[in-house]
């Protein structure tokens, strides 16, 4: 129903994103526009399924890569290093590499980028 949801008003979409879950997980994946700050707070806040759908969107900051690489989860490390448009700041990267370690499904990608 809310095919155009990007033409919704901001009212809208700020109470769709309260809702959470998978909600605001489609808006996020569907590049529901955020300023660095709310995308930073989501990305260290927010639940799991929240950052993984973050972790596939090409505006993310270095803070919000680095915040969600902290989460160590194994899924959204896998979706950063698909992202090439995701920055993946040096700290980022070397916690990725040492992961990398244990984790040989890294390592093509980490190759890659």
């Amino acid at each position: 129903k809310l095919a155009g949801w990007r033409h919704a008003p901001r009212p809208v979409l700020a109470a769709l994103q309260a809702r959470g879950g998978r909600v605001l997980a489609a808006l996020l994946r569907h590049g529901m526009t955020l300023p660095a700050a709310e995308l930073e707070d989501l990305a260290e806040h927010g639940a799991i399924e929240t950052a993984h759908a973050m972790a596939e969107r090409s505006d993310l900051t270095s803070t919000a890569t680095l915040l969600l690489v902290d989460r160590a989860d194994r899924a959204l490390d896998l979706a950063l290093i698909a992202n090439a448009s995701a920055p993946l700041p040096r700290a980022a990267l070397d916690l990725l590499v040492t992961r990398a370690r244990t984790e040989p499904a890294y390592a093509q990608g980490l190759l890659a980028r």
